[in-house]
C-alpha cells in the first residue's frame, strides 16, 4: 500500500521540486532544463486529470502547494514586470503612463522621482524602455495598487502576485461553476491550474492574463444565468485588462439566437470598456497608444506561425523583411476568415459556443507576428468547456519559443518553431477533420 502510494505521489513531488528550482534558480538561457520541467509538468497534468486515484481536491491542493512555494520568486523568464512597476510608479506621481516612454522620462526628469528607476529601466530592456505603454486601463490599475505595498522590488512583485492569485481563484470558482452548469466533469479545471504554462508564465512571471480569463468567465457565467449587469461588467473588465476578448463579441451576439438582447449587452460592454480609458484621455494618449499597438503588427516578431512562412517567401522575393507590409495585411486576412467562421460555425449546443471562441482566438494568433506563451491563456481556458484539446497541446509545445534566449544572445531556432507548429496544426487537423463523431462525443463527455 505504501509503495503504491509512493509511486503515485512521488512524481508530483518531483515536479513540485522542479518548479521551485525553475522559479528560484533557473536562468532563461537554460533551455534544455526548462523544456524538461515544462514537459514533465504537462505529463503530470495529463496524468492527474485522467487518473481516477486523484480527485479534484487532490489536484487543487497540489496546485496550491506549488503556488505557495513560488510566492517569493522573482521572475526570470520574462522582463515585463519591470515595466508593470514602472507604470505603477508613474501613476503614483500623477503622470499618465501613456504620455512618456521610460527613456523620455529619464532624459527629462532623471531617476530621482521613481524608486529603483535605473533597475527598472535596465530590467525592462531597451525595447520596452523606448516605447510607450500598451497596457489597457485595468492593467494600469493593477500596477498602481501593486506599488502601494512599498517601494522595493519585492513588495511590487508580491503586489502583482496577489492579482495573479485573484485571477486563479476567479478561474477556479467560475470555471467550476460553468462546468457544473454544462454538466461536465469539474476535474477539467485541472487542465488549467496544473498546466506549466499557467504556473510558470502567470504565477511565477506575473502576467495578468489569468485575471483577464477570470473576469471573462465571470461574464460568461452571468450570460448563461441570464443576468443583466454581471455579463457586462465581467466581459468589459476582461477587455479593459487585455483587448483580446473583443474577439468574443460576435460570438456573444449569436448566443441563443437573441440578437436584440445580446446587442444591448455588447453595447454595454463597449461603453464600459471605453469609459475605463477616461482617466487617461489626452491627445498624447490616443496617439501614443495607437502607435504602440501598431508596433505589434508591423515591427515586433516572435514565434510566428503563418507570418514566418509569408516572411520567408517575401524575403526571398523582395530581398528584405516585408513585416511592415505583411503585418498590415495578415490581420485583414485573419479578420475575413474570422468573419466567415463567426457566421458559419454552428451554435446549436453549449460546447459550440466555447469551440467557436477557442477557434477565434487561435486563428487570430496563427496570423499574428508575435506569439508569446502567455497569449495562449484565453484559448486554453475556453478549451476547458469545449471539445478541442489542441490548445493544451500548443501550451505544451510553446516552450520551444524559449530556445531564442541563448547564452550568446537572442536568436530564434526555426527548426524547433517549425516542429512546434507542425505538431499543433497536425493535432488541430486531426481534431477538426479526422476525428470521428463518436470519438468527439466521448471527448466531450469525459475529461
Amino acid at each position: 500500500m505504501l509503495a503504491r502510494l509512493t509511486l503515485l505521489v512521488l512524481p508530483a513531488w518531483v515536479i513540485w521540486g522542479s518548479y521551485c528550482y525553475v522559479g528560484y534558480f533557473l536562468e532563461r538561457s537554460s533551455f534544455a532544463l526548462l523544456c524538461l520541467v515544462w514537459f514533465g509538468g504537462s505529463i503530470m497534468c495529463y496524468w492527474w486529470v485522467h487518473n481516477n486515484r486523484f480527485s479534484l481536491s487532490h489536484g487543487l491542493w497540489l496546485a496550491a502547494i506549488i503556488r505557495v512555494s513560488l510566492f517569493f520568486v522573482t521572475p526570470e523568464l520574462s522582463q515585463d514586470f519591470y515595466r508593470y512597476l514602472w507604470d505603477g510608479q508613474l501613476l503614483h506621481l500623477g503622470v499618465n503612463p501613456y504620455q512618456y516612454t521610460p527613456s523620455q522620462w529619464m532624459h527629462q526628469w532623471g531617476a530621482s522621482q521613481i524608486p529603483h528607476a535605473e533597475t527598472l529601466i535596465e530590467g525592462m530592456g531597451e525595447l520596452s524602455a523606448s516605447n510607450h505603454s500598451n497596457y489597457p486601463p485595468l492593467h494600469q490599475f493593477a500596477f498602481y495598487i501593486s506599488t502601494l505595498f512599498g517601494n522595493s522590488l519585492l513588495s511590487g512583485i508580491i503586489g502583482l502576485r496577489l492579482f495573479v492569485i485573484l485571477g486563479d481563484l476567479m478561474v477556479c470558482y467560475f470555471g467550476i461553476k460553468i462546468l457544473h452548469f454544462l454538466k461536465l466533469p469539474k476535474k477539467r479545471i485541472l487542465w488549467y491550474v496544473l498546466n506549466p504554462l499557467i504556473i510558470l508564465e502567470l504565477y511565477a512571471n506575473l502576467h495578468l492574463e489569468g485575471l483577464m480569463l477570470g473576469l471573462f468567465l465571470l461574464g460568461i457565467y452571468g450570460l448563461f444565468k441570464s443576468q443583466t449587469i454581471t455579463p457586462i461588467l465581467g466581459i468589459a473588465g476582461a477587455i479593459s485588462l487585455k483587448l483580446l476578448p473583443l474577439l468574443t463579441l460576435p460570438v456573444i451576439f449569436r448566443y441563443k439566437n437573441q440578437p436584440l438582447k445580446n446587442a444591448w449587452l455588447i453595447l454595454g460592454v463597449i461603453v464600459i470598456s471605453c469609459l475605463s480609458f477616461t482617466p487617461f484621455i489626452s491627445v498624447e494618449m490616443f496617439t501614443n497608444y495607437s502607435n504602440t499597438l501598431g508596433l505589434w503588427f508591423t515591427n515586433f516578431e516572435f514565434n510566428g506561425s503563418i507570418y514566418y512562412i509569408v516572411r520567408s517567401i517575401g524575403s526571398d522575393w523582395l530581398g528584405y523583411n516585408p513585416i511592415r507590409t505583411v503585418g498590415k495585411i495578415l490581420p485583414l486576412v485573419s479578420f475575413f476568415i474570422l468573419l466567415i467562421l463567426w457566421i458559419k460555425h454552428p451554435l446549436r449546443q453549449q460546447h459550440h459556443f466555447f469551440d467557436l471562441i477557442t477557434m477565434s482566438f487561435c486563428l487570430y494568433l496563427f496570423f499574428s507576428t508575435t506569439i508569446h506563451p502567455w497569449y495562449l491563456v484565453l484559448p486554453l481556458g475556453m478549451s476547458l468547456f469545449g471539445k478541442y484539446r489542441f490548445p493544451w497541446v500548443w501550451s505544451t509545445l510553446i516552450v520551444f519559443s524559449y530556445s531564442a534566449y541563448g547564452a550568446s544572445g537572442f536568436k530564434e531556432n526555426m527548426l524547433l518553431i517549425t516542429i512546434e507548429y507542425i505538431l499543433v496544426y497536425g493535432f488541430l487537423f486531426w481534431e477538426v477533420f479526422l476525428k470521428r463523431k463518436i470519438q468527439a462525443s466521448k471527448a466531450w463527455s469525459g475529461c
